[in-house]
């Protein structure tokens, strides 16, 4: 019985420039460095983050009680420090200590060249599961058209 060998000859260097196409294409969309690192939210403590260069957004993530519920305030200012007015989302995801997905938080903006906004995103969930948050990832993106859009 004769094996088969595939051979990649060839298509590596047109898969390279196929892909180099597409990324020169592409509308420019910018993501700032992830952020990532240890969270606590027992009692009133409160965890200051800033992310991002055109846009960067300055956060104040705490608990909070309000109507009888606990929920966790993923707060912040957004700046555009641009001359460009700039369309972005912000990822934010909160993990207990086995990197397991306990709350998170999607929002899209839009920021007039030298302006700033305020974002506030309120992330309900029991009170056990945000006793369990040991880490947070963050990520925002931005671009001169509406993310996602061609």
């Amino acid at each position: 019985m004769a094996s088969r060998h595939l051979h990649n000859r060839g298509q590596f260097p047109s898969f390279a420039f196929l892909f180099g196409v597409v990324l020169l294409s592409a509308p420019s969309v910018l993501a700032a460095d992830p952020k990532s690192g240890a969270a606590d939210f027992m009692g009133k403590k409160h965890l200051m983050v800033t992310i991002g260069e055109g846009l960067k957004l300055e956060t104040d993530f705490h608990r909070f009680e309000f109507g009888g519920k606990t929920s966790l305030a993923a707060n912040g200012t957004l700046k555009n420090t641009t001359k460009k007015k700039l369309y972005g989302v912000i990822y934010i995801g909160f993990f207990d200590k086995e990197k397991n997905l306990v709350g998170c938080s999607a929002q899209s903006f839009i920021v007039d060249a030298g302006k700033q906004t305020i974002i506030a995103s309120p992330i309900s969930m029991p009170t056990e599961q945000m006793d369990k948050i040991a880490s947070y990832q963050m990520t925002i993106y931005q671009g001169e058209k509406e993310i996602g859009k061609k």
